[in-house]
């Protein structure tokens, strides 16, 4: 296979650390996540184990079906989550404005690692920029036109990752988010 991957090693873990940066003190963190996705399992131990090397208390809720997501972000907030980390997941993607929402109203900070929808309400986002590697794409896709074999193109991994800030979201919970945060931002929503 060729093309352009999407993630980067221990993405969860630097999405960890930019929550912990964001609420300083924080003694738990909250991912809400899919079980019926495919890399649920993987996503459930790698936030575990980033919790666990952080020394911070891992909390984790469950929601199959749009339905089911105020309870889970409830469920995080009431176990006493500082902050919700969104599983890059299908269904979790495609609500992304209705999670933020619940979660603002709740007045728990939410981070995703899908920096193109800085527009949702998520009050951070980082991670590789999905419209540049579909952008990349058609480089490959030029190439395997131009007789090219996929298997001699190599895999190419990001090179650079974006990240985003929503301080109107902030302000909306009541947070003040440290000035080294907001300088290495890309965007800044204001």
């Amino acid at each position: 296979m060729t093309g352009m991957a999407s993630n980067v090693e221990d993405m969860n873990g630097k999405l960890l650390e930019l929550g912990l940066e964001m609420i300083p003190g924080a003694k738990s963190m909250g991912l809400l996540v899919d079980s019926r996705a495919s890399v649920a399992t993987l996503l459930r131990e790698d936030y575990r184990a980033a919790a666990q090397k952080r020394g911070i208390n891992f909390l984790a809720a469950e929601a199959h079906h749009p339905n089911e997501l105020d309870g889970a972000i409830h469920q995080l907030t009431n176990a006493g989550a500082a902050f919700m980390c969104i599983a890059p997941v299908s269904m979790l993607n495609l609500n992304l404005r209705h999670i933020a929402q619940t979660a603002l109203n709740l007045r728990l900070p939410t981070i995703s690692n899908r920096p193109e929808k800085a527009d949702t309400g998520v009050l951070l986002g980082y991670g590789v920029n999905y419209s540049e590697n579909y952008r990349r794409a058609a480089i490959f896709v030029d190439k395997i036109l131009k007789g090219f074999k996929p298997g001699e193109l190599p895999v190419e991994f990001p090179t650079k990752l974006h990240m985003f800030l929503n301080l109107k979201t902030a302000r909306s919970i009541g947070l003040t988010l440290p000035p080294t945060l907001l300088v290495r931002a890309d965007e800044v929503i204001e």
